[in-house]
Order: C-alpha cells, then structure tokens, then sequence
C-alpha cells in the first residue's frame, strides 16, 4: 500500500469520485451495484473514504452507525477485484458472526454486477458452515472473497497450510 495522501475532498456524487470515472468495465459495474443498493448519493464517510480507498490508500475511518461505512470499505475493495481471476482475493474481517453476515450480504449486492454468483463469496463463522464446507468450497475455486470472524479465518489458513506442508 502506498504512503502518499490523498486529498480530504468531500465527493458529493459517486459519479465524480475519479475511480468511477474512467472507462474500466469492472469500475462500471461495481457504480452499477452501487447505484442499485439504494445509494444515491455518497454519505459523509463514503464521500471521503471512497476516493482513498479505490487509489489503493490505507483509511481509518470513524462515523455514527448506520452512515454507510460498511459500503465505503465494500465499494473500496470491490475496486480492486478482478472478476476473471478465480482465486481469492479479498478477505473481510469481523468480530462477530452478525457482522460477517451483514458484511456478506453488502458485498454480494454492491458485487452482483462484477461477481459470477454470491457462491463467490464464502462465510467463514462458526456454528453457521462448518470448516469442511468452507474448505471444500474455498478448494473447488467456488469463492473469491471471503467473509469471516478472525478465529474461522486463521483456523483456515491454518489448516491449509498444514496441508500444503504434507500435513506437518
């Protein structure tokens, strides 16, 4: 990640963050999935985050609940996937399982025009999938984001290297 700072601008339009304006496909669509959850126009932490996160920019970020900072990370990361590479490529980190739910449920619909189907996106939780699911899904290439409280995900990576190292 890079160091550089971006300018505090307030974004009043989703159209005028920089990142939406290019020709890139993958940048159409994720405004397309935007604009089709229901955003109209960017809230305050999402007219400032945005733009940072898409130029590839480490933000720390604070507002009331319910401002559309779950959207500003989504719409952050989303910018970086690439649709045509089957591996994964973004994990989302929560510290509950509700959480890791909400999170899923915001990258499936602001994803939906970008993602093959919300099988991309696995949830990694206790109690609600079981390990070997996740596994076997994470190994079929099914998912390309994972969504998943801290235990489940380094349980996981755990366990896969254990078995790419022969099961030592």
């Amino acid at each position: 990640m890079s160091t550089e700072t971006v300018s505090q601008k307030q974004y009043e339009e989703f159209d005028d963050i920089p990142y939406f304006k290019g020709e890139s496909p993958t940048a159409m669509k994720l405004l397309q999935g935007v604009i089709s959850y229901g955003f109209e126009k960017p809230s305050q932490i999402q007219g400032l985050a945005i733009h940072p996160l898409t130029a590839g920019m480490n933000v720390i970020g604070q507002a009331q609940s319910g401002t559309g900072k779950t959207g500003s990370f989504v719409i952050g990361a989303l910018s970086h996937f690439e649709p045509e590479n089957p591996n994964v490529q973004l994990i989302f980190l929560a510290h509950t399982h509700e959480l890791a739910q909400q999170i899923q449920d915001v990258v499936i619909n602001i994803g939906k025009h970008m993602l093959k189907g919300p099988e991309s996106v696995e949830l990694c939780v206790g109690r609600l999938i079981s390990v070997e699911e996740n596994m076997n899904n994470i190994r079929r290439q099914r998912c390309q984001i994972l969504v998943g409280t801290p235990g489940r995900i380094c349980d996981l990576v755990s366990r896969t290297t254990r078995t790419a190292n022969g099961g030592k």
